[in-house]
C-alpha cells in the first residue's frame, strides 16, 4: 500500500464501515474537532435544515450534497452525505458492501450474531481518506485501499441492480414500499439483469424520441420478445414490484401509460404537455 503524496488538507484514515455504507454518515473523531475547525464552523447546528450545515463532498470528480450536525448531549459533530455518494462508496468499496450484506443474512438467521463476528470470519480493511477544506467548507473523499472481490464483475452487477436493492431493503426490515429504480442503462446491458422478476419498465428510441411503457413478470424473457411498438429502443430503465404486487402489476402498468398519455404527444389522447417546459420541483427524489 503506497502512501498517497498529493493531500493538501489535514487528512483523516478512516476505515470503511456499515453505517458510512448503509445510512452514509459517520461522526467526526474529536481530535480532528480543532484540526478542522468544526466547533467553529458547526457548532450549535442540530438539524439537517439549517443552512449551516450544507456543505460538500467531492469524490471521483463529482461533488454531492452533505450535511454536518452537531449533537448537543454528547458534544459529537455528524457528516452526513446523499444517497447517490453512498452508492458510489458501495459500488468503490464492493467488498466491504458485500461483507455488510452477509452479516445481515447471518443476523436474519441468528438474532445472537454480530457484524463483528462476521467481520473476524471474513477478515479484512478498506480504508476511506477524508480531508476537509474549512475554507471552502468542503469534503474530500479519496479511496485509499480497496480489497478486490473474489467475483468483482458479479458483485459489480449485484451492487448496481434494482432486484438487489429489494432483496436489501427486505434484510434491512424496512416496510417503507419503496420501489427499487434501476437508472436508465444501455440496451446492451439487459441480459445482465438476472432476478429482475415482477417489474414495471421503461424504453427509450434516443433516435426518434419515442417512450414505451411495459410490463413483465420477467424482464429478459420479455425483452427477448421484442418489441414492435419500439424496436429500434436504445435505453432501458425499470423498478421491481413487491411479490403482493404481482397481481397488480397489469393495473400498475396502464395507470403509468395513461399518465404519460397526458404529458407526451401520442395517437390516441389529444391534449399533452410540452415536458420539455417542466422541471420536477419535489425536493425529495429517492436515489
Amino acid at each position: 500500500m503506497l502512501e498517497r503524496n498529493d493531500v493538501d488538507f489535514p487528512l483523516w484514515r478512516k476505515k470503511v464501515d456499515s453505517s458510512l455504507l448503509t445510512r452514509g454518515e459517520t461522526p467526526i473523531p474529536k481530535w480532528l474537532h480543532e484540526v478542522w475547525n468544526v466547533q467553529e464552523i458547526f457548532s450549535g447546528v442540530t438539524t439537517k435544515r439549517h443552512k449551516r450545515s450544507h456543505t460538500t463532498v467531492e469524490f471521483k470528480g463529482r461533488f454531492y450534497r452533505a450535511n454536518v450536525t452537531h449533537k448537543l448531549k454528547d458534544n459529537k459533530f455528524w457528516l452526513r452525505i446523499e444517497a447517490s455518494c453512498v452508492r458510489e462508496l458501495q459500488l468503490t468499496f464492493l467488498a466491504s458492501y458485500m461483507r455488510k450484506i452477509e452479516a445481515d443474512l447471518v443476523r436474519v438467521k441468528d438474532k445472537s450474531s454480530s457484524h463483528r463476528e462476521v467481520e473476524v470470519s471474513i477478515p479484512f480493511w478498506e480504508f476511506l481518506d477524508i480531508e476537509f477544506n474549512k475554507d471552502k467548507k468542503s469534503f474530500i473523499f479519496t479511496a485509499h485501499y480497496t480489497q478486490s472481490p473474489q467475483f468483482p464483475n458479479l458483485f459489480y452487477e449485484l451492487v448496481s441492480s434494482a432486484p438487489f436493492s429489494r432483496v436489501e431493503n427486505d434484510i434491512r426490515g424496512k416496510n417503507d414500499r419503496k420501489f427499487p429504480f434501476q437508472i436508465w442503462k444501455s440496451c446492451s446491458e439487459y441480459k445482465k439483469e438476472i432476478g429482475a422478476f415482477n417489474v414495471i419498465y421503461f424504453l427509450q428510441d434516443s433516435s426518434n424520441g419515442l417512450l414505451y411503457i411495459g410490463e413483465a413478470k420477467d424482464l429478459i424473457k420479455r425483452f427477448n420478445q421484442g418489441h414492435k411498438e419500439i424496436n429500434e429502443w436504445d435505453m432501458y430503465s425499470f423498478f421491481c414490484l413487491p411479490d403482493e404486487l404481482s397481481r397488480y402489476r397489469l393495473a400498475i402498468e396502464r395507470s403509468y401509460i395513461q399518465l404519460f398519455s397526458t404529458l407526451l404527444t401520442n395517437k390516441s389522447v389529444e391534449s399533452s404537455i410540452n415536458m420539455a417546459e417542466f422541471k420536477l420541483s419535489n425536493l425529495k427524489i429517492d436515489q
